[in-house]
């Protein structure tokens, strides 16, 4: 009989590709249990996580009812003026929360696989609940999640704080995204996380095309955040000259901000804003450009230490990267020899660093890209989730 475990998160599943990624390492071989937001399949067993009739109803549930005057007089007064035990598990454990925790306890399974803070409390309690194993999986750096801004630092930090401390311990395996991270958790909660980054599937059978000189073709790809600061990758281009051509495939995420960047952008004839691409084509139609380009800006803990997903999908595209000097994207595109890091974030220095590169070394770029493909994988992290499962199951004993 299969193992079950559960995959608890609060996000949507149609556009979280971390989480999507741990499902298809594990269905074959276990039982899953999905819990979230919202998905864009049919899973075997599956349990929405946020919208879900409030039917599970106990004592704690009435108690919590009975507690809302409460809730409502502290949400006012703002959560950070109290402090104390019963205040924090009055601001995690809501009626929904708690609902859910009824509904999740009824299954059985044998593992947790929790997925971002907002999840472990209740995946703990489950864990004990149930006597299961809890692996948690880390996708930032918490305590540092929103520091550039003043009001979260002063009313989240201290209880994000709260919960690392008081749950973090309690997870058989912790995975973070990058080794930045995993120093800091290590330094601050004295824990041992394990990396497990955010690779693309390998994709085989891709080449790298030939670089025409007179016509070099740099790609960008993500949401269109203010904060990324986008501007500037396009400021680059426009260093760079016209025989650069640089387009950028933008999620709308904030719609002013991509508004503003189509129409900065609407009288330079080298810089193009396109639609996004599905993630099914996405490294496909990467596989046509020459440079993957990203400057990301170390003005937050996280942004620092980054390693983001585009940067695993121009690897597996087979193109050359060109990026700002951040130490984990750095250390990659360094050690397989796959592209240019310039000396600072500004965007005379990208655009010197790629200036000065022959297209005979641009070519060998690409081509290096191959080995970095078939080492920095999905399958490969795969196969470490698949062993710290079964470890924690003794599936093999």
């Amino acid at each position: 009989m299969k193992k079950k475990i559960l995959i608890l998160t609060f996000t949507d599943l149609t556009s979280d590709a971390r989480i999507q990624r741990q499902i298809k390492a594990l269905e074959n071989e276990f039982e899953l249990i999905v819990c979230a937001k919202k998905a864009d399949k049919q899973y075997k067993f599956f349990i929405p996580s946020i919208d879900f009739k409030t039917n599970y109803f106990s004592s704690l549930i009435l108690l919590r009812l009975l507690l809302v005057p409460i809730v409502r007089l502290i949400r006012v007064r703002g959560w950070e003026r109290f402090d104390g035990d019963f205040v924090k598990w009055l601001r995690y454990w809501s009626v929904k929360r708690i609902a859910l925790f009824n509904l999740l306890k009824t299954n059985h399974f044998d593992l947790i696989i929790a997925n971002d803070l907002d999840t472990l409390p209740l995946a703990v309690l489950l864990k004990n609940k149930k006597n299961s194993f809890l692996i948690f999986d880390a996708h930032e750096y918490y305590p540092k999640q929103y520091e550039q801004n003043e009001e979260w630092i002063l009313k989240e930090q201290p209880y994000i704080y709260h919960l690392c401390y008081k749950y973090l311990k309690e997870a058989n395996t912790i995975f973070t995204v990058s080794q930045g991270l995993i120093n800091e958790y290590k330094k601050t909660f004295e824990i041992n996380a394990l990396l497990l980054n955010n690779a693309h599937s390998f994709v085989p059978g891709l080449t790298s095309s030939s670089v025409q000189e007179e016509n070099i073709k740099i790609v960008h790809v993500g949401g269109a955040i203010r904060g990324r600061k986008i501007e500037k990758m396009i400021e680059t281009a426009e260093l760079l000259g016209d025989h650069y051509i640089f387009d950028l495939y933008l999620i709308p995420a904030q719609h002013s901000y991509y508004e503003e960047l189509k129409v900065n952008t609407s009288n330079l004839n080298n810089v193009r804003i396109l639609p996004p691409l599905e993630l099914k084509d996405l490294v496909y139609n990467l596989n046509q450009y020459d440079i993957g380009i990203y400057i990301l800006e170390p003005n937050s803990f996280n942004n620092k230490y980054a390693l983001p997903n585009k940067l695993f999908e121009f690897i597996q595209s087979r193109i050359a990267i060109a990026i700002g000097p951040s130490p984990e994207m750095k250390n990659i595109v360094e050690k397989y020899n796959i592209g240019v890091v310039s000396d600072d974030f500004t965007p005379d220095s990208l655009a010197k660093a790629i200036k000065n590169t022959p297209i005979s070394q641009l070519m060998q770029y690409k081509k290096n890209t191959e080995k970095a493909a078939k080492e920095l994988n999905a399958e490969n992290n795969a196969e470490l989730l698949l062993q710290q499962v079964n470890k924690l199951l003794k599936k093999d004993a």
